[in-house]
């Protein structure tokens, strides 16, 4: 199972010079001593510190600044290090880090001693806040008594140690800490202690205490103080970069410019779907699941799929609590929304926008702005964002002030009036008294807040009844008639508080209907009707008379009154007076008869035997309606109730129960319209645009409208027609053409309506239809609705198109023709080239190939297609992985048009790199590694080249020899080269002259060489080569001359011939003094040069020291001219006193140069030419092989100096080689001086004694004398100008 990764660990010091700081350096100030108390018996026991530049190795050696400790040795191998100040005790390093880091281990090499004390700390949020890592004290408990000095138990244990303090040794003293000390077991390494021991930003050295070796007694001199001081060799901060387990590589911070060698880069190259700095959070679209640290055996990848933020946002982030809401699904919550939404899925529209009723939410346009009235809404226009019924949330409904209503709060609530920005209710209350005003419609009116009153009530709020009303009520009519008595009062009109009438003077009652005490008046009721003045009804039946006030009648009798004094025609109330007479003892069994339907029971009183009545029900046996009431039944009678305003009375019909109606009213209780009229009591004719007949007595609306008519007064034609049905347009409804009328079974429109602007009829077209007369599908329908039965359906393309878009799918076929969400097919139901997923859910996702791992047929414009369902690429052979992103195991090139090749190793790396032996390199190991060279096959070395004098850190792969640059020479490039002085790497360019030097000693060496093998081969053939034979015939004529001149005695000719030879001599010599001026010529300009020289190079002391040694070196070369030593002096005087002996020994010169041997001996050849006693050979003279034999070594003669001259040309010539690179002219000067040492055969004894002896003798081996003789002249004259040169580039 694949687990966490982890970078490469280096030293993360390297390439952070600048922020590695320390806040005491010696010598940053001005130059400062410091002594080593180890070096007090030496002489250099004190030093000087300067720090006020950085450190180099050839100017500022003396500088010792904190970025010394990077490196333990400068490009010269010479050991730098850093220093404090001396006598300074608190000085802390700090190293400041760009990213968070992963620490493993530190590493101090002290040159002075360790200290006494120090703590080491880290910082974890870039130095706001430190940690201790741990405690060195040589005293702990002394130093830190607070700090625990036992071993350490536990990997976070803050403990104090003293193995690293000890005063030994004085130098060279290491301190070594791990972050995890190997000895204890870390149970779990991920866990977030151990990450948050090893993760720093900064880390800290702090030392507090010097070993001071018992000087801590004394004061603090500067004498004392300056033996005491921090010096750090080298600082190894081992580490990586802190990436979680979720990256293999870093790269550098944006920002830092910094790459050299072997730094350790702090941002993470992130894998597992991974990002950040230090791939602490999951990439866009990976939200599923939490991020957390890759382990062992889980690399925890963040997992997940395109977030849905329904098209308004690709970004997302991660949401623990949106991840536990979802039972651990996804926390993935959408970021940045667009188009006005929020929400996890951007599912809702942000405040202020609400979503439009028919637009779904993944339509751009689906969230509109609030229109809220900024009257009567709140919370600055705020609206609900979508409809749902279940939280009372309607779109676009706005939050409304208290007292307001409506979609956009512009209306006030029922029982309020006067909309008002000022009015933080935003509307008031009516304050209709409730009383007054009716139950139907609003209390008041909405804008001027006038109440809606009763009948008989009046005022702006209702609280006032009509002239002639009173007593404000809850009524159906809200006040009462006053009923004044007409005779008894002044007026119709009474109080509306208490309906008190105004009576007339001494009537009383609210109504004045009443006499005042001690006064009577002549009412219209006082007229009394006595019994006794009465005829009897029923002659037969016994009336018994009783006197004035009483007769007794009996059951079934009856008195009849004549009535004649009624004064005028009125409504009159007949009173009768009567006594109930006590049952005589024969009535006493009579039986009650009570009514069994109007009763409430069979018995009755025994009094009177009334019966018990049920309500309004009234007689002795309950057999009869009382007085306003009909209906006998078992329940009872019912009350008339006739309407006060529609009846005549209130009594009515005591069977039918109707009442006496006022003309125009009707109904059983005279409270309704008459037929074809509404409104009771105020009854108008129904206004049904002749339609219909009658109405709702109550609204007025038309019932059974006619005519496919309809509406409250049949105003409108029904939904399916159009035309204009009212009374008098002279129009009716018609059938909709949509395309056919409602009942032909081709309608496909509810609705249709007239377009007055162009004259036509326009169908208010059902779902999938459209056109002005529904005769085509609507966008994201199909089908033919123009012919009878042809219908519209919806395109069936799974949801995955725009349905408002007409073109989103064929009108005709139903075929799928934009297909949304990345899907593809005739229904859109599977996703297109290049993506995969599920089409039917809108998941489908691109493809995530990699092009160069996958099979080329899959790709086209860079452009590769997977698996539709799972993703999977096509890889080529030997790629693996989802997206063919890797090579299978024990594979590498990844990118190569066949696929991954085999790596051919036992363990290869990702690369198809080889694990190879140290020295070793190669994909397959079979080279030398970089830097290495040799063969492979046996073993690799390192190459070392200086990196101050190669051109490059690799040398040649077979010899080893390194790329020198110019100045620079030698395997290693380590050494000065050719043409250049001092000491590496500070090698400085020889002066221009020394170049001509240079190629002086170059022609001198090919010179010797070439003398060399001339004269083997004249050892090897007896013959100089190059000279042809008339130049050989030359030479013998002017043997011969020489020859006839000694054999003819002519001395004259003889001494002319070695004149002519002498002034060729002279000649030379001119030549040599003209040289000799051009020589001082030079000089003087070389003077000049080294003056103007002076100027411009420093130090002067250097130059100065030079020229000093030019002026020398210019003596010397005129002592070697002019000079009574000098060779030329010498050679002038050698000829002075040749001529003098010539002039003087004129005739013996003659005489012995016939005897002279050029070979050196005097002997001559036998009858076999073998010359058997001489050595040297001669003239005519063989060796054993036949080859002719002339000097050697040994011999004296031209050919033997010849010999002796080639032996020292070439000693000369290997000196001059292995001295050419840089040597001094006294050498050269010692050299040339040998070369002139060499001896001719020039002086008498020989010319007397042996030259002219022989030379008759052995003219015939002699022809190549000349030119050997010539030879040598001219190659000591080049050694006689190569002294002067060498003596010049002095």
């Amino acid at each position: 199972m694949e687990g966490s990764c982890y970078p490469a660990t280096g030293n993360l010091l390297i390439g952070r010079a600048i922020n590695l700081t320390a806040t005491s350096t010696c010598g940053l100030d001005g130059p400062e001593q410091y002594c080593i108390v180890s070096h007090l018996q030496d002489v250099s026991k004190c030093f000087k510190c300067d720090s006020q530049r950085p450190y180099d190795a050839y100017r500022h050696k003396k500088s010792h600044r904190v970025e010394n400790v990077i490196y333990q040795r400068d490009s010269r191998g010479e050991l730098t290090w850093w220093q404090s100040v001396n006598g300074e005790e608190n000085v802390s390093i700090r190293l400041n880090l760009e990213a968070m880091f992963h620490f493993t281990h530190l590493i101090m090499k002290f040159k002075s001693f360790r200290p006494a004390a120090m703590i080491i700390e880290r910082s974890s949020d870039f130095g706001r806040t430190w940690k201790p890592y741990r405690y060195y004290a040589y005293n702990c408990t002394k130093t830190f008594p607070w700090v625990p000095a036992h071993s350490l138990l536990f990997t976070d244990e803050l403990i104090c140690e003293e193995r690293y303090s000890e005063i030994e040794p004085s130098t060279e003293g290491e301190v070594i800490y791990k972050v995890l000390d190997p000895a204890i077991h870390v149970k779990d390494p991920y866990s977030l202690g151990i990450q948050d021991l090893l993760q720093i930003t900064n880390l800290r050295i702090n030392f507090t205490k010097l070993h001071t070796l018992g000087d801590n007694l004394l004061d603090r001199r500067p004498d004392v103080l300056q033996k005491y001081y921090y010096a750090l060799y080298e600082l190894v901060v081992r580490g990586s970069c802190f990436c979680y387990g979720h990256a293999s590589e870093c790269a550098p911070v944006h920002g830092v410019t910094t790459r050299d060698p072997g730094m350790i880069h702090g941002r993470c190259v992130c894998k597992h779907n991974t990002v950040g700095l230090n791939c602490e959070r999951c990439r866009d679209f990976y939200h599923d699941a939490p991020w957390r640290p890759a382990e062992t055996d889980n690399t925890h990848t963040c997992r997940g799929k395109k977030c849905n933020c329904n098209g308004h946002s690709n970004q997302c982030h991660f949401d623990m609590a949106v991840y536990l809401a979802t039972g651990n699904v996804s926390g993935g919550v959408c970021d940045n929304c667009l188009h006005n939404t929020m929400g996890h899925n951007c599912e809702t529209c942000k405040p202020f926008y609400y979503q439009h009723p028919t637009r779904d939410i993944r339509d751009p346009a689906a969230c509109i702005p609030c229109d809220c009235d900024p009257v009567g809404s709140v919370e600055g226009g705020v609206c609900d964002s979508h409809t749902d019924l279940d939280l009372g949330m309607i779109g676009g409904q706005c939050r409304c002030k208290q007292n307001v209503r409506g979609q956009r709060c512009d209306y006030c609530k029922e029982g309020h009036y006067g909309l008002s920005l000022d009015n933080p209710l935003g509307c008031q209350q009516c304050n209709c008294d409730s009383r007054g005003i009716t139950m139907q419609g609003a209390p008041c009116d909405q804008i001027s807040g006038d109440c809606s009153c009763k009948r008989y009530v009046t005022g702006r709020y209702c609280n006032q009844c009509l002239p002639e009303y009173w007593g404000l009520s809850n009524d159906l009519a809200g006040c009462r008639p006053c009923d004044c008595d007409f005779g008894g009062a002044t007026s119709s009109r009474c109080r509306m508080d208490n309906g008190q009438c105004v009576c007339r003077p001494h009537l009383i009652g609210r109504q004045c209907s009443e006499v005042q005490p001690t006064f009577f008046c002549a009412s219209l009721d006082n007229n009394k009707y006595e019994a006794e003045e009465a005829l009897e009804r029923q002659p037969g039946q016994m009336v018994t008379w009783t006197g004035p006030g009483f007769a007794r009648v009996k059951d079934g009798a009856g008195l009849k009154f004549t009535i004649s004094n009624i004064p005028y025609a009125m409504e009159y109330d007949i009173m009768i007076r009567y006594e109930p007479e006590v049952c005589g003892l024969k009535h006493l069994r009579d039986s009650c008869q009570c009514d069994p339907q109007g009763s409430l029971s069979a018995e009755c009183d025994k009094v009177g035997g009334q019966c018990h009545c049920k309500p309004n029900i009234i007689g002795r046996k309950c057999d009869q309606c009382a007085p306003g009431t009909f209906r006998f039944g078992p329940y009872g009678c019912t009350v008339c109730d006739c309407h006060s305003q529609g009846s005549v009375g209130h009594q009515c019909d005591p069977v039918t129960g109707q009442c006496p109606c006022q003309h125009g009213a009707t109904g059983r209780q005279c409270s309704e319209c008459q037929p074809g009229q509404w409104g009771f009591p105020n009854c108008r004719q129904c206004q049904c645009n002749g339609h219909a007949e009658t109405c709702d007595p109550e609204t007025g609306a038309c019932y059974e409208c006619r005519d496919y008519t309809a509406g409250q007064l049949c105003e409108r034609c029904v939904n399916g027609f159009y035309g204009n049905p009212i009374l008098g347009s002279g129009e009716h409804c018609r059938p909709c053409p949509c395309p056919g009328h409602p009942d032909s079974g081709h309608s496909n429109g509810a609705s249709c309506l007239t377009d007055y602007a162009s004259n036509q009829i326009l169908c208010q077209c059902g779902e999938g239809y459209a056109g002005p007369h529904c005769d085509l599908c609507a966008p994201g329908y199909y089908g033919d609705p123009k012919q009878p039965g042809g219908t519209c359906r919806p395109c069936q393309c799974n949801g995955n198109i725009d349905p408002q878009d007409p073109e989103s799918c064929d009108p005709r076929t139903g075929q799928c023709l934009k297909c949304l969400y990345n899907t593809d097919g005739h229904s859109c139901s599977e996703c297109k080239p290049g993506y995969y997923g599920n089409a039917l859910t809108q998941d489908c996702r691109r493809c995530t190939c990699v092009t160069a791992g996958t099979l080329e047929d899959y790709c086209t414009d860079g452009v590769c297609h997977c698996d539709k369902q799972t993703g999977q690429c096509p890889c080529k052979p030997n790629i693996m992985g989802h997206n063919c992103d890797q090579c299978t195991p024990n594979h590498w090139n990844f990118g190569s048009d066949s696929g991954c090749e085999p790596c051919k190793c036992a363990h290869p790396n990702f690369n198809g790199q080889c694990h190879c032996q140290t020295g070793l390199g190669g994909r397959q190991c079979n080279e030398c590694e970089a830097l290495h060279w040799g063969d492979p096959r046996v073993q690799c070395e390192e190459c070392n080249c200086h990196p101050l004098g190669s051109e490059m850190a690799q040398c040649d792969h077979v010899t080893g020899a390194c790329v020198c640059k110019e100045e620079a020479s030698g395997r290693r490039c380590d050494e000065c080269a050719h043409g250049f002085t001092g000491n590496f790497p500070k090698c400085i360019p020889c002066h221009p002259c020394f170049q001509q030097c240079d190629d002086a000693i170059c022609q001198i060496g090919r010179d010797l060489t070439h003398i060399k093998s001339v004269i083997a081969m004249i050892l090897k053939k007896g013959e100089v080569p190059g000279l042809s034979n008339d130049r050989i015939r030359e030479l013998e004529r002017k043997i011969a001359q020489v020859q006839d001149l000694i054999r003819d005695g002519n001395r004259e000719g003889t001494y002319n011939v070695i004149s002519q030879a002498i002034d060729d001599l002279s000649r030379d010599m001119n030549v040599t003094a003209d040289l000799d001026n051009a020589l001082k010529r030079n000089l003087t300009a070389l003077d000049k040069e080294l003056k103007d020289f002076n100027k411009t190079f420093q130090p002067f002391e250097n130059v100065r020291k030079y020229y000093q040694s030019s002026l020398n070196s210019e003596k010397r070369c005129y002592a070697s001219v002019y000079g009574p030593q000098s060779p030329v002096e010498q050679s002038e005087d050698t000829r002075k006193r040749t001529e003098a002996l010539l002039k003087e020994r004129k005739d013996l010169f003659l005489q012995t140069l016939s005897k002279t041997l050029v070979c050196g001996d005097n002997g001559t050849a036998s009858a076999n030419s073998s010359c058997p006693n001489s050595p040297c050979g001669g003239a005519g003279c063989r060796n054993s092989t036949g080859a002719l034999k002339c000097g050697g070594k040994g011999c004296k003669g031209t050919v033997g100096a010849s010999v002796t001259a080639l032996d020292n040309a070439t000693d000369v010539h290997k000196s001059m080689t292995a001295t050419k690179k840089g040597a001094d002219p006294e050498s050269i000067e010692k050299v040339a001086q040998q070369v002139l040492a060499i001896s001719l055969p020039v002086n008498r004894t020989v010319i007397e004694n042996v030259l002219i002896k022989q030379i008759k003798a052995n003219i015939a081996n002699l022809t190549s004398v000349e030119g050997v003789f010539n030879h040598t002249s001219e190659e000591l004259a080049k050694v006689r100008d190569l002294l002067k040169r060498a003596q010049d580039a002095k």
